[in-house]
């Protein structure tokens, strides 16, 4: 199983973050999209696991939830990987002034650090909104967007199981631990 850990977002802002991409959109077509439903933040990328796994990555999640009470976040502005001038990931920044999201990712990373390893690449707090297999040339850079500002609620953990195939991947929650439970 392809398997993650990520923090869900609600629908109403998954929905707004999609609308208020479509400027992008019709300015670059031929890259691949996220569809509103896939949107989320990816606190941990496990990979190819087998089933036998799977309650040994809950315990750890049920450990990390416990030692955290929800918080909220926001959209913070879109941006690119490698860089705001040549993408070939094209994200949306989220607004964490407590660096909370960072640490919750960090805390999840060596709980599970004995089973799993280290994380190697520093996380950074994004959604992915657009991926090319191709740098796409930005001369002018991203333009600004109207993101939803109303803050969110990050009260769980989740985690995820990616069918590959089709035009998107299709995620299946298989856990959930809440966050203070």
């Amino acid at each position: 199983m392809r398997l993650f850990i990520a923090v869900e977002l609600p629908p109403e802002v998954r929905e707004a973050v999609h609308a208020a991409l479509d400027p992008l959109r019709d300015r670059f077509p031929r890259i691949r999209w996220v569809p509103a439903e896939n949107l989320h933040v990816t606190l941990r990328f496990l990979g190819e696991l087998g089933a036998d796994r799977q309650a040994e990555i809950e315990g750890s999640m049920l450990a990390v939830a416990r030692r955290w009470e929800p918080f909220e976040l926001s959209c913070s502005g879109v941006g690119a990987f490698p860089s705001g001038r040549s993408a070939k990931t094209v994200w949306v920044g989220l607004g964490d002034p407590g660096g909370l999201l960072k640490r919750l990712a960090a805390d999840l990373d060596d709980e599970l650090a004995a089973g799993f390893g280290r994380e190697e690449r520093a996380f950074k707090p994004h959604l992915t909104v657009a991926r090319s297999t191709q740098r796409l040339p930005l001369l002018d850079g991203l333009p600004p967007l109207s993101l939803p500002s109303e803050a969110f609620t990050v009260d769980r953990l989740t985690l995820f199981r990616s069918h590959l195939g089709g035009p998107a991947p299709e995620y299946e929650s298989l856990a959930t631990a809440r966050l203070g439970a």
